[in-house]
């Protein structure tokens, strides 16, 4: 696997082999790294989650950069949206991304299976600003997030869907498989750190939505940006942090996800989505 770099310079930034309790730390990317930590034990695997969450392979996808929507919700019935450092959206990054599937699937516009439904198919007391940003053209369905005369509309397609599917998967049956392995529900979890493509900026709530993450961690996920540059930056400014990386390496236990049934088997039970909480 790929467990390694990123995920140790994460752990000691975050202290989290130094606190009393169980900790779930996942780096989101193209390759997700989770690691399961108590006082007793430490177990890791890595999964090939895609680049969804960075931006890629998705419409209007972009990097975490000035212009890129990050927040995505909905305010008295009207989609409100935020960008980076408030310009005018220039596409969409991982927590925007995230923000806007959240608001699909607990909408109704998106099913459990993630399928975009037909206009004629939406919820009677849908609101009309959501409504209206349905569209049905020779490219199929797409849900329109910002539009302007000057350039391509923000939209979410199909193929997006299918692209969140295929990364989301993979770390919730990786964060299964960690806990079966140590004997420990979610809800038994303290706390969830979630670094990487998102940034600080991911909600929580989204993450629960989407079934990224189990409901029962609600309440306890907490995004904490760049942990591995921040871990990274320690290591080199002291010798003594470079030893306590190189410690925490040696002492977390690889589980290798893909020669193992049961996530292959989480993997197909995750594709979906999960049923929305009524409001």
């Amino acid at each position: 696997g790929h467990l390694g770099a990123d995920a140790v310079a994460g752990l000691m930034a975050l202290g989290l082999f130094r606190r009393r309790g169980l900790f779930l730390f996942i780096d989101m990317g193209t390759n997700g790294e989770i690691v399961l930590v108590s006082e007793a034990d430490a177990v890791g695997a890595s999964c090939a989650a895609g680049p969804a969450f960075e931006g890629v392979h998705i419409s209007s996808g972009m990097a975490a950069l000035p212009g890129a929507i990050e927040w995505v919700d909905e305010e008295e019935g009207c989609l409100a949206l935020e960008t980076i450092d408030g310009v005018d959206p220039r596409g969409i990054c991982g927590s925007g991304l995230v923000d806007a599937m959240a608001l699909l699937v607990r909408r109704g516009i998106l099913t459990t299976g993630g399928r975009l439904r037909e206009p004629a198919d939406l919820a009677p007391d849908l609101p009309p600003d959501l409504r209206r940003r349905l569209r049905v053209d020779s490219d199929g369905r797409r849900f329109v997030l910002y539009e302007s005369g000057a350039g391509p509309a923000v939209a979410r397609t199909q193929r997006d869907v299918r692209e969140v599917q295929l990364a989301k998967a993979p770390i919730r049956g990786g964060v299964e498989v960690l806990l079966e392995e140590v004997g420990a529900g979610p809800e038994q979890v303290d706390a969830v750190f979630v670094a990487g493509a998102f940034g600080s900026s991911v909600r929580a709530d989204s993450l629960v939505t989407l079934g990224i993450l189990p409901a029962a961690m609600a309440g306890r996920i907490h995004p904490v940006g760049n942990a591995a540059g921040m871990g990274a930056k320690l290591a080199l400014a002291s010798e003594e942090r470079l030893e306590e990386a190189r410690q925490l390496a040696r002492r977390i236990r690889h589980v290798e996800l893909m020669l193992r049934q049961d996530f292959h088997t989480r993997f197909a039970d995750h594709i979906p989505f999960p049923e929305p909480s009524p409001a």
